[in-house]
């Protein structure tokens, strides 16, 4: 599959990771009086929060194959309508429902002047940068990620022009990063601050996004040779399977890890694979009601 036009596998798979993300918001499922309720939501879905990693690392990946060609140059024409473009695309969205939950933020706040500061950060799409749970998870609470979207956009030009050169340098340094937060995860004790730091804070999470904008480059860098192999039909099972084992051993795992680096590298995989696969699991993401769906 040429990387030209829609890759409609990757919008199939979009689907897939907002079902695990709403999933993970059903917790009547883990107390449910059916035990196939219960076993059903602490097998596959307790863990579902791991579909923002792979829309994180998603979005680092297709915008840097949508935009490299026209922000290669970082002149201030195409770094304008970026930003115009981005800023359409969410902030119109974040603004209707961050008016909608605002009687429910105001009924249930810790009081006027915690409202009027969780409001400004939130509006202003900060949210995600204290680390204080009534103002990341304020006003619509599920913006905190798009709070760190917002933060991915603003660095995306600068990151797109510094990866340009020196592929594996920056693949280097993002295997490198992923060893330092995979030790940081083992030795910091699982709190609510370890929550917002591996899983919330824009900054932590840039990793996501930078994998997602190397993943791009390598894909261009190595797309003669993978058109016309089979690698990467191997690459979408081994994807599948590492994810399916992983789920399974979750339990086993330190929260900390779970909260983003434990399943991204299966994510990885399966963005990249996606790409250029022709077989039987790219077929079916490509269906055009899964497409829909995924572009939903």
């Amino acid at each position: 599959m040429e990387i030209t036009g829609k890759i409609d596998p990757l919008t199939g798979a979009r689907f897939f990771a907002a079902l695990l993300v709403f999933m993970y918001h059903q917790p009547w499922m883990e107390t449910a009086s059916s035990p196939t309720a219960r076993w059903i939501y602490s097998t596959m879905f307790s863990d579902g929060y791991m579909g923002v990693s792979f829309f994180f690392i998603l979005s680092g990946f297709i915008l840097t194959y949508t935009y490299q060609e026209r922000l290669r140059k970082s002149d201030a024409g195409s770094m304008k309508k970026f930003f115009i473009a981005r800023f359409a695309r969410i902030y119109p969205l974040h603004a209707l429902t961050f008016l909608i939950s605002l009687p429910i933020a105001i009924y249930s706040s810790k009081g006027l002047i915690n409202s009027l500061v969780a409001g400004v950060f939130n509006a202003s799409l900060l949210q995600s940068f204290p680390p204080v749970r009534w103002i990341y998870f304020s006003f619509n609470g599920p913006s905190w990620s798009i709070s760190d979207e917002t933060f991915f956009y603003a660095l995306f030009p600068f990151l797109l022009v510094l990866t340009t050169r020196n592929l594996k340098v920056w693949i280097g340094a993002a295997i490198a990063l992923f060893l330092v937060l995979l030790i940081a995860a083992l030795q910091i004790p699982n709190t609510e601050l370890s929550h917002w730091f591996f899983y919330i804070f824009p900054v932590t999470r840039l990793w996501d996004f930078l994998v997602g904008i190397l993943l791009a480059r390598l894909a261009f860098a190595l797309r003669p040779r993978l058109q016309s192999s089979a690698l990467p039909d191997v690459g979408v099972w081994a994807a599948l399977g590492l994810l399916v084992v992983l789920i399974a051993f979750h339990n086993d795992v330190p929260q900390n890890l779970r909260w983003s680096l434990y399943y991204a590298p299966a994510f990885a995989l399966l963005i990249f694979s996606l790409t250029f696969s022709k077989g039987v699991i790219a077929r079916l993401l490509s269906q055009r009601w899964l497409v829909y769906l995924g572009e939903m």
